[in-house]
């Protein structure tokens, strides 16, 4: 008995390290990359300097409501025009647009190989409820990590750019903002990485799914992710009411709302989703 559980605890603690270990690796990969793209390409690229300016420049009112943003200096100096116009030139959506390729085409081959498992109805509903919870869980991580470790992508989406360009700056749709598309990768293969040493250190999952079924529910959580960036969140902006308010917290009407209202008044309300939001709501403010 003793020994079992010391074997228990040794895998669990050997569980923690691998966790923490992949989440250092995807901060050093995106900080450091983001370095060397202002160095190497513009001294401006995904600029928290600029994006903040921007933000506060021309809607001073979410920034001042915004529990981070109002307590931050940044430099004067950058011109916010030709930054807007910088974003609309960037190349990041093809950038994506070939990650999200390249990675049908590897999952395929899990497909293939994993085809009498993936036929079943145990699947259908384990892989689709895992791609859906996990998918949100990388969405709300990768916006965090945009709007407040990193200050890349979205956050230009916090600014009103109308003085700058006629165009929308939601995110894959006229433009994909520089630092999106690496940050968004990154986290994306960080949470294909964490799904895989989930299975290997909960045997009891493999009573549901295997290595290859999650890898295929992972691919499916990437395509929810795109759905949501490239045609929900454009939805949101346009159907969003402050009578959503009260609407149930599963249905689309509630997440318009708290996007539109919540997320772009005080910056909270990052999936939206009512299972991820207060778990960065307590980072937002903590």
């Amino acid at each position: 008995v003793k020994l079992q559980m010391m074997t228990n605890r040794n895998t669990m603690l050997n569980f923690l390290v691998i966790i923490f270990v992949l989440n250092a690796l995807r901060s050093i990969l995106i900080t450091v990359s983001l370095e060397a793209l202002r160095t190497l390409v513009h001294q401006d690229y995904s600029s928290p300097h600029c994006l903040l300016n921007l933000v506060n420049t021309t809607t001073p009112q979410h920034y001042k409501a915004h529990p981070f943003y109002r307590n931050l200096e940044f430099q004067q100096g950058c011109d916010l025009n030709n930054y807007v116009n910088m974003q609309y030139a960037s190349q990041e959506k093809k950038i994506l647009e070939v990650f999200i390729a390249v990675c049908c085409i590897i999952f395929s081959v899990y497909a293939i190989k994993s085809l009498k498992e993936i036929c079943t109805l145990k699947f259908i509903v384990v892989a689709g409820l895992f791609a859906k919870i996990l998918s949100v869980l990388d969405m709300s991580y990768a916006h965090f990590g945009q709007d407040v470790l990193y200050f890349c992508g979205n956050i230009l989406h916090h600014a009103d750019i109308s003085a700058y360009r006629d165009e929308s700056n939601a995110t894959f749709v006229a433009m994909t903002p520089q630092g999106f598309a690496l940050s968004t990768i990154f986290t994306i293969l960080w949470g294909f990485a964490i799904r895989a040493v989930i299975v290997q250190y909960i045997p009891k999952l493999n009573t549901f799914m295997s290595a290859s079924a999650v890898n295929i529910a992972s691919m499916l959580g990437l395509l929810f992710i795109f759905n949501r960036v490239k045609y929900a969140h454009p939805q949101m902006h346009s159907i969003a009411t402050a009578d959503m308010k009260d609407s149930h917290p599963l249905s689309f009407e509630w997440m318009a709302y708290q996007h539109v209202f919540v997320h772009h008044g005080n910056g909270d309300s990052f999936g939206p989703s009512v299972w991820t939001d207060w778990l960065f709501s307590s980072f937002l403010y903590g």
